[in-house]
Parts: C-alpha cells; sequence; structure tokens
C-alpha cells in the first residue's frame, strides 16, 4: 500500500488515508485498532485483545474472532504497518504518524521554546498542539490500560490550556484568551487554575466587575460541590482585584504569584584561616555586589592569576563575608579546569548539581542539556543569589552556567585569561600578583608567630624569596617551620634555598618556587609518608579517608592515619573535613610525578587494584545493608592488603554513598579508561541502589552507559547484561519505558546465553514493572509469572515471594481482587519466613489495596498500618508516603475526616522534605478537608 496513513487517539480512536477519514463501522475493529495504537510498536497479545473486547466473559470462540479481526484490520493497514509478532501482533506506527506522539513533542518544543525566552513561538507550538484533539482521549476505549492513558493525556491537555494561558497572560492579547478560558471554566468549573486566568484576563480588559462575578461563583461552585473554600492563591487574586491592584497589569508579577522554589545552599569551602592581604580585591568585590544590586544586572568578577596564588582562598574569604548580601542563597562548584587528570566537569554535571540545589526533583529535570540549561536560567529569575564557579578551565565551560537575568553575582576563579568572558560577557578581571614583601611577612606571622618572623625577618623575606611569595608555597614552608619552633628560621631558609635547583620542570620562575617549597617539604617526611604521598597521585577522587588510603597503600588504618597527619602537617595534603583529606592541584600533579618517578608501573597497577577493591566491597556491603535482598552479584575476594569498611546500619551505608559518590564516579571512569574494565560494571551495579534513592537519575544513566561500552569490549555477556538492566531502571525512572523495556529485553538474551537463571527471573520480573508503567497489565502479569517459575524451579524462596506479590498485584490492577487476595496472602507467608521486611510491607499495601476496593475499609486500613510500621522499621520514606496517602483516602471513605487528615499530613511531610511533586496532589486533599 502507498497511502499515507494517520492515526488518531486524541478522540475516538481514527484512521486517515491521504488524508480522508478512514470508517471503520465494526466496534470490535475500532477497539482493536485502539488496544493496538495505545502500544504502538509493541506487542499486543491476543490476551490482551480479548480483555479488551469483551471486558466481562469471552466466548469460546474469542481467539478465533481476534485472528478474523486482526486480518481485516490488516487490509486497511497493509503488511507492512501490522504484522504478527509472537506471542501477539504489532503495529509499527512512525511519530509523525500519530497525533499522540505529534501533541507531546509540539508541546515539548513549545516548553522549550517558552524556557529559551521565545514567547511567541511557544505560544504557535502548544496552540498547535490542543488543536489535534477531537474529543476525550480514547473515547470508546474502556479497558484499564485505556483508561490510565486516557486520564494522563486528558489531564497533560488540561495543562497545557494552563501553560497556554499562562503565556498568552505574560505575552499575548488579552482579548482572545476571555473567550477561551470562560469556555474552560465552564467545562471545569472546579479548576482553580482556569477561573484565577480568566480572573485576571478580564481584570486587565477593564471588566473587573466580570472578574470578581467569576470569583463568587467560584467559590459558591467549591463550596456547595467540595465543600471547600478556594484557595489561597485565587483568593490572593480576588483580594487584588478588589483593591484595584496595579501590579496585576504586570505580566512578570502575575507569574511569579505561587512564589520561588527553596534554594538549599551548596556548601562553600571552609574559611581560610589566618587569610592575610588583597584589601584592593575585596574591596573591588564589596563594589561589584553593590552594583549588581543597585544596576539589576548581571555581574561577573573573574579572579585570574597563576596557579597557588590564592585565587580560591581569596574567593572563599570573600564568599563567607558576602553571605548577607546574597539573601537567596549561594551555589558552589568546584569545576576541576586544571585537575591532573585531565578531566574538567562538564557544564551540564554542573547544572544538574545546581538544579538540585534550586529544588528541582529529580523526575522534572529534563532530559536534554538544552534543557537543563534553560530551567536553571528561569529558576534563577528573580532571585539574588551568588554563584561561585572555582577552577574554571576556559570561557566556554563557564559560559553555559551564566544566568540570562539580573540579580546574581557570579565569581569565577581560573588560572587562564577568560579572554571570552572578559570581551564578550563583561566580566570585570581582578587579576592576582604575587604577595607584597610586607603580606608574605604577614601570612609567615599567622603560622608561625609573629615574635619569630619579627626576630629573623632577614630569614623570613629569604624564606618568601624562594617560595616567589606564593600563598600555596608559603603556606607549605610555614608548615615545616611551625613544627620545628626551636629551629632558626635561617637555617631553614638554607634548606629551602638548596632545595631549588634542579626543579624547574615546569615553567615559570613562580611554579618554581611553588616547586622548591614542595621538593624541600617532601624530603623531610619520613620515608613511609613519602610513599603513601606518592601513591596518593593515583587516587582520582577529590578527599581520601584513611581506611581508603590504607588500602591504596597496603597498609594497616592506624599507620596510613598517622602518615596522612604526617602529610597534613606538612601542608602535603589538607584536612578539608575531619578524616578526609584532598590535595591542591599542583600537589598532586607533584605527586603524579613523583610516583611515576620512582614507583614501578607494577606498583601502581597493584596499588590501583587494592583501591578499586576497597571501594568495589565497601560499596557492596554498603548495598547490601540499604537492601537485604537486592540481586547479588559474584564478586571475587579482595586482595592481600585491601581493608574493606565494615558499615553498621542502612544510615551509615547511604551516608558512606553520599560522601564517597565524587569518588566512585571519578574511579569508575578511571578505571574504564586504565584497563580495569570489569571493575566498571560491577562498581555500576553496586551503586545503582544509592542513585535510585539519591534521584540521580542522569548519572545513574551515565554510569550504566560506561559500563555497558566497556563490558562490551570485555567481551562480556553477564558485564553486557548487568548494565542494559541498569539502564533499564534509569530510563523506568526517566519515563522512558520503551527503552527500558528494550534493554531488558537484550539483558534477558544475555543471561540466557551465560544460562544464569536467576537474573533471568530477575529481568521477568523488571519486565512486569515496565509494562506497569506503560499501562499493560495483562503482559506484566505474563512476566511476572514466569519470574515464579523459574524462582520455584531454582528454589529461590525470596524471588517467589516477590514474584508472587507482583502476580497478586496485577490481579488486583486488572480488577480481580479475589485473587489478588489470594496471591498476596501466599506471599506473605514467604516474605516471613525469609524475614524479608520491605517486601512483606509491599505486599500488606497491595493486599489493602484489594480490601478498599472490595469495599472492605476496616480491613483495609488495617493492612495499610501494617505496611506502615514495616517502612518505617526499613526506613523506606519514599513507599511509606504511598501508603499514607491510600489510608488516607480509606479513612476518608469511611468519613473518618480527621484520621483521613492525619494520614496526609504525614505523608505531605515527608514528600516536601524529599522534593517530591506528588506533595501538591496530598497538599489538594488536605485543602479540600481542611
Amino acid at each position: 500500500m502507498n497511502e499515507v496513513l494517520r492515526y488518531g487517539l486524541l478522540g475516538p480512536p481514527v484512521l486517515w488515508q491521504d488524508g480522508a477519514q478512514v470508517a471503520i463501522n465494526a466496534r470490535r475493529e475500532r477497539v482493536a485498532l485502539g488496544v493496538l495504537l495505545l502500544h504502538a510498536n509493541q506487542v499486543v497479545t491476543a490476551e490482551e485483545l480479548i480483555d479488551a473486547l469483551w471486558p466481562d466473559e469471552p466466548p469460546p470462540s474469542a481467539r478465533a474472532q481476534v485472528h478474523g479481526c486482526v486480518f481485516r484490520l490488516r487490509r486497511l493497514l497493509g503488511n507492512q504497518a501490522l504484522h504478527t509478532s509472537a506471542p501477539g501482533y504489532k503495529l509499527h506506527v512512525r511519530d509523525e504518524e500519530f497525533d499522540v506522539r505529534v501533541f507531546e513533542q509540539a508541546v515539548a518544543l513549545g516548553r522549550e521554546e517558552l524556557e529559551n525566552g521565545r514567547p511567541a513561538a511557544a505560544g504557535r507550538l502548544l496552540r498547535r498542539a490542543l488543536g489535534l484533539w477531537r474529543g476525550p482521549a480514547l473515547a470508546t476505549l474502556d479497558s484499564p490500560a485505556a483508561r490510565a492513558e486516557a486520564a494522563r493525556l486528558d489531564e497533560l491537555r488540561l495543562t497545557v490550556w494552563e501553560e497556554y494561558a499562562d503565556t498568552g497572560l505574560r505575552f499575548g492579547t488579552i482579548d482572545d484568551l476571555v473567550g477561551e478560558l470562560t469556555a474552560l471554566v465552564t467545562r471545569h468549573p472546579l479548576r482553580e487554575t482556569f477561573i484565577r486566568q480568566l480572573m485576571v484576563a478580564l481584570y486587565r480588559s477593564g471588566r473587573q466587575g466580570e472578574a470578581l462575578e467569576v470569583y463568587r461563583r467560584a467559590r459558591k461552585d467549591l463550596a456547595e460541590q467540595l465543600g471547600v473554600p478556594p484557595g489561597p492563591v485565587l483568593e490572593a487574586t480576588h483580594r487584588r482585584i478588589l483593591c484595584g491592584d496595579p501590579s496585576l497589569h504586570d505580566s512578570a508579577a502575575v507569574a511569579r504569584e505561587e512564589g520561588p522554589a527553596v534554594v538549599r545552599s551548596t556548601p562553600l569551602p571552609l574559611a581560610v584561616r589566618g587569610f592575610v592581604g588583597r584589601r584592593d580585591q575585596l574591596a573591588q568585590l564589596d563594589g561589584l555586589a553593590d552594583e549588581s544590586r543597585r544596576d539589576h544586572s548581571v555581574t561577573i568578577a573573574a579572579i585570574m592569576g597563576t596557579a597557588g596564588i590564592g585565587k580560591t582562598a581569596l574567593a572563599v574569604h570573600w564568599a563567607h563575608q558576602a553571605r548577607e548580601r546574597f539573601p537567596d542563597g549561594q551555589l558552589f562548584v568546584n569545576l576541576r579546569g586544571f585537575d591532573p587528570s585531565g578531566r574538567a566537569l562538564q557544564p551540564e554535571e554542573a547544572i544538574r548539581e545546581f538544579l538540585h540545589a534550586l529544588g528541582v526533583p529529580p523526575e522534572r529535570v529534563p532530559v536534554e542539556p538544552s534543557s537543563q540549561a534553560a530551567l536553571y536560567r528561569t529558576l534563577l529569575t528573580g532571585r539574588r543569589i551568588l554563584i561561585f564557579l572555582d577552577n574554571a578551565r576556559d570561557a566556554e565551560q563557564v559560559r553555559p552556567l551564566l544566568p540570562d537575568e539580573p540579580g546574581c553575582l557570579v565569581l569565577v576563579t581560573s588560572r587562564s585569561g577568560l579572554t571570552g568572558l572578559l570581551t564578550a560577557e563583561g566580566a570585570q578581571p581582578l587579576t592576582l600578583d604575587l604577595l607584597s614583601v610586607a603580606e608574605a611577612r604577614e601570612l609567615l606571622s599567622h603560622r608561625i608567630g609573629r615574635d619569630r618572623v619579627t626576630a629573623d625577618s632577614g630569614a623570613a623575606d629569604a624564606i618568601s624569596a624562594s617560595c616567589a611569595r606564593l600563598p600555596l608555597a608559603l603556606v607549605t614552608a610555614a608548615a615545616r617551620a611551625a613544627t620545628h619552633p626551636n629551629f632558626p628560621l635561617a637555617a631553614l631558609a638554607e634548606e629551602l634555598r638548596d632545595a631549588g635547583p634542579g626543579l624547574d620542570a615546569l615553567d615559570g620562575d613562580e611554579t618554581s618556587g611553588v616547586r622548591a617549597a614542595f621538593s624541600w617539604s617532601y624530603r623531610l617526611l619520613s620515608e613511609p609518608a613519602t610513599r603513601l604521598f606518592r601513591l596518593l597521585g593515583l587516587y582520582p577522587g577529590p578527599q581520601i579517608t584513611p581506611i581508603a588510603a590504607a588500602s591504596l597503600a597496603g597498609l594497616a588504618v592506624g599507620p596510613a592515619r598517622r602518615m596522612l597527619a604526617e602529610l597534613a602537617r606538612a601542608h602535603m595534603l589538607t584536612e578539608q573535613a575531619p578524616g578526609r583529606f584532598g590535595f591542591h592541584d599542583l600537589l598532586r600533579a607533584y605527586a603524579i610525578e613523583r610516583t611515576h618517578a620512582l614507583d614501578s608501573a607494577e606498583q601502581r597497577r597493584e596499588a590501583l587494584l587494592r583501591l578499586l577493591d576497597h571501594y568495589l566491597h565497601t560499596a557492596d556491603g554498603a548495598d547490601l545493608l540499604m537492601d537485604p535482598y537486592r540481586v547479588p552479584i559474584a564478586l571475587p575476594p579482595p586482595r592481600p592488603g585491601v581493608t574493606v569498611e565494615h558499615l553498621p546500619d542502612s544510615a551509615a551505608g547511604f551516608a558512606w554513598f553520599a560522601a564517597e559518590w565524587p569518588t566512585l564516579e571519578a574511579l569508575t571512569r578511571h578505571a574504564a579508561t586504565a584497563g580495569f574494565a570489569a571493575y566498571v560494571w560491577q562498581l555500576a551495579w553496586a551503586y545503582s541502589d544509592f542513585l535510585y534513592w539519591r534521584g540521580r537519575w542522569h548519572d545513574l544513566t551515565t554510569t550504566h552507559r560506561i559500563a555497558l561500552e566497556v563490558a562490551r569490549r570485555l567481551g562480556s555477556p553477564a558485564g553486557q547484561a548487568h548494565a542494559h538492566r541498569g539502564l533499564a531502571g534509569a530510563c523506568a525512572l526517566l519515563a522512558r519505558h520503551g527503552e527500558a523495556h528494550d534493554h531488558l529485553l537484550r539483558a534477558l538474551d544475555l543471561f540466557g546465553e551465560v544460562d544464569d537463571q536467576a537474573d533471568q527471573a530477575h529481568i521477568h520480573r523488571n519486565l512486569a514493572q515496565v509494562l506497569e508503567g506503560l499501562g499493560r497489565h495483562a503482559p506484566a502479569r505474563a512476566h511476572a509469572r514466569q519470574a515464579y517459575q523459574i524462582y520455584r524451579v531454582i528454589g529461590d524462596r525470596t524471588g517467589q515471594a516477590k514474584a508472587l506479590s507482583a502476580i497478586g498485584w496485577y490481579h488486583a490492577l486488572l480488577g480481580d481482587h479475589d485473587r489478588a487476595l489470594r496471591c498476596g496472602r501466599r506471599a506473605l507467608d514467604l516474605h516471613r519466613a525469609q524475614g524479608d521486611v520491605r517486601a512483606e510491607a509491599v505486599t500488606w499495601h497491595r493486599l489493602g489495596y484489594s480490601h478498599h476496593q472490595l469495599g472492605d475499609h476496616g480491613q483495609a486500613i488495617a493492612c495499610y498500618e501494617h505496611a506502615v510500621e514495616m517502612l518505617r522499621r526499613f526506613g523506606d520514606r519514599a513507599y511509606e508516603t504511598v501508603v499514607l496517602d491510600h489510608l488516607g483516602d480509606t479513612y476518608l471513605s469511611v468519613a473518618d475526616v480527621g484520621a483521613a487528615r492525619t494520614s496526609w499530613t504525614g505523608a505531605l511531610a515527608i514528600l516536601e522534605q524529599i522534593g517530591d511533586p506528588h506533595a501538591q496532589e496530598v497538599r489538594a486533599k488536605l485543602h479540600r478537608t481542611g
């Protein structure tokens, strides 16, 4: 067939050929087409079609009738579009042929245009998207999956109308909006956003009385139908119209009505002890901050200078002093522009960190980096925030992080000239020179005592000269003097001068001064400390703990801790937080140089393997504490010299992951490029649960992609399978269910290649979960049954229990609550025998759901309360909110409003704390019952 086919579900299921609607008179063909479209490009089983065509009781000939129905559709659509694909049928549809996909793409493009500051284009795209609708979504289709998708699409349509109206109120023609909003309020008289928008549109049109009448009717409807007053935003709009508030004519004020999210400031580095000098630069920064507030402009301060000259120290010192100048918070990131590893932080990574700090829930972070940047800039609008970008490589790394609206001050430090930032972005340069002789003396006085410096100022000046009056070198040299208070400064100055010759491998007199100080301090360390210092150059993370250092060097923890303390006293390391030590970039580079000069390639390789073993086995143990019944992976034992950190409980495990995540990420990337391929997918698997719980879903995707690439190079089917499974989990969390499904099918094939039955069963369970997300409950149940059968064969009773619970849940979602209860009770017995507290809690929740649907509210409440108690014991707060929400619904069904509100209040407190967008739904329930 050469006709151009188009399909529609934004209304009753419909087919167009060459622009003309094709009449499909038979109800069964219309329903079958709708089901196939609902699951476009996916296999739809005959059982799913039977369930849709005969919801109550299918006839004995149902399967034959389905074959006939598909045959007749194929005559309309052609074999290329609709074909048999075991165990069912697949309808191939391109995005541009399907009105649902065209609608979603137009909405996404419209939102992106709005974020990028092009409201006219955004309005046209949103209007075009809304024009595709012909009626209620999936009209005439009645199945659980169809109802769920219809509800999603209908709600999205209303949300897009709200966004379109907001765009019109801010940038468009009010007269056109009044008519459209009047119709929307008529159809949706309880939707307060439409009511508020209509009131504002009428007020701006000079129709204040009509705007007040709209509010009066809305208040009456809300009271009569829901028994609640108007919400606070609607009430505030009413008051402003009554008072004739002129700011209602300001579109930006309307857009800000609901207020900004809270900024969780990212922590600054610790304040600098004994900071000296730089008075002119501090005054200049104060002036720039005042100027940005006075002129309402974006101000960029670029602190530049050679390595070790004190750029970060100046910026940190001023940022701590200037906190009160930025009431909306401070955002800090180390861009690692000159890290010896060669891997600078990518701008999109920094933006994701900032979005988290700005209160964006993980599932609301856009997938595309350009959209992430647009959202970041939007959230900065109207706020006064200090954005501190430390250690930038160049202007290209900084530019995506700049706000485009006034109010913020950007503080950048860099060794480069940042020419592009100065010329194109108007950055104000603050170029640091060497400390003056007087400032260098002052720094030494702070570190080793004023009396000592005054007593031998000539020697103090000689020390400063040998260090090229660079703060980093001076601090390092002062540490040596401070630890030997009885040594004459003249003797120390002579030692330092003698360390200078031959240390000019790095260009520049100033850097040679730094190297002279490093070499001098290095030579005076104990031999074990010099070895540890060298090996620390191999460490890819920003901070190291004594136990990790012990594994790196193959030592016991006690000696490693003492050596770290020795290095810190010599200022070869800095204790940046209690028990956590870090390098300056130049010291790291010096350590790398020393280890390559003095340690053999085999010694360096063994040190890295010990470090990898330490982190892999500690991460695996921490993950096991967080989820004792997770899918295990087989690991070889740690090699000799490795100390594994054994954590006491799940809270400690989570805290360990939170502190060590930057190192784990860096170590994974390093292993991928350094020839330690097996560690890559094993590490990625070990920290997947943490990334899930922390909401770092983009990091989850990135690390498993790296793991997949490395496992392919290694030729490891098991590694590839685990990586595909990890990617599937990340895709599902980002609502990319089709991709998740494809990754799981590939993982299933790979686990089959290595005859890993246990993991095949786990994948069937995962497939069930993904299909549930797609609203395909019948095939989800089929996969759960396959998992159960495999678990029985291999004797995995924990797996059997979880699979049985899932089978019962899918029975419930398909409306068969009696069978759901039978499966759930069998699962409970197995959970108890295994001691799987969290899984038992999930099953109690599912039993509660079925009891509620059957009208047995007393039993439902008892089940939900069991689940809550167990989840609190386990510590799964996110799932606890789901149960508390349903418990509140059940209490409301028995008219116990007080108990319902107590449950919802508990859920809301957790949802707000973890930044979950479902908080708004629970808040609405409390508002309606308050």
